[in-house]
């Protein structure tokens, strides 16, 4: 996601614009074509500043600020991926969750997803698995999910978000459930991610918690 938008309207800069963020995968250049998401708008890198002076190409984990070729619009939240290889923009998706609040979640529950820095309104729309890890067993559409526990859901979101599968890409495969009263997190969730491949209730927040892990796509991110 964008972080910034940085517009200076000085008299030496008076028509500068850039994005700035963290590269969180792969590499970006001079050239390259990108797609701003979930708008999906394409234009062209002009230019990569940075805070030690301009690149020719930038990698994961530097902080940059983009020059495009066209005056998109884009603000805060906004992500910006390589056009070869985007992610899916989607307001419906399948997660793993992991429960980490007192409060049961119930099918129908309406919440807020916190994906990268773009907060969007959400309904889980269906309680689908849990799992038992004391059992190493799955419940097939269970009535609730209660503390520690972990379970495949599906959600809907008010407006479509960029999103990979968490196996794919770390960075758009996880994000966090919060409460719409109290601002509180729910849980830990990662897109796509199927039961067998969670051992324990740490091995979710771990992965919803670390966004920096290198993926498939040149991103422009806020970072962690």
């Amino acid at each position: 996601p964008v972080q910034y938008v940085i517009r200076p309207r000085t008299p030496d800069h008076p028509d500068y614009r850039g994005y700035a963020g963290q590269v969180a995968a792969g590499t970006v250049r001079v050239g390259d074509e990108i797609t701003v998401l979930p708008g999906g708008l394409r234009t062209t890198v002009t230019g990569i500043d940075t805070a030690d002076g301009p690149l020719d190409e930038a990698t994961a984990g530097q902080s940059v600020t983009l020059l495009l070729a066209h005056d998109v619009d884009t603000s805060r939240g906004d992500l910006i991926a390589a056009t070869a290889v985007p992610p899916r923009v989607t307001d419906e998706f399948e997660a793993t969750v992991c429960w980490l609040s007192d409060k049961a979640l119930t099918p129908g529950a309406r919440v807020l997803v916190k994906h990268g820095t773009r907060t969007v309104q959400a309904i889980v729309t269906e309680l689908r698995t849990r799992f038992d890890e004391q059992k190493l067993a799955s419940t097939d559409a269970p009535d609730s999910l209660t503390l520690n526990e972990i379970g495949q859901v599906a959600l809907r979101t008010a407006e479509p978000i960029p999103v990979d599968d968490y196996t794919k890409s770390r960075r758009t495969g996880a994000f966090l459930v919060i409460d719409a009263a109290d601002g509180s997190t729910l849980a830990a969730g990662l897109v796509g991610a199927p039961l067998p491949e969670l051992d324990s209730v740490d091995s979710c927040t771990e992965g919803g918690g670390d966004a920096a892990q290198p993926d498939s796509h040149a991103l422009v991110s806020p970072g962690p």
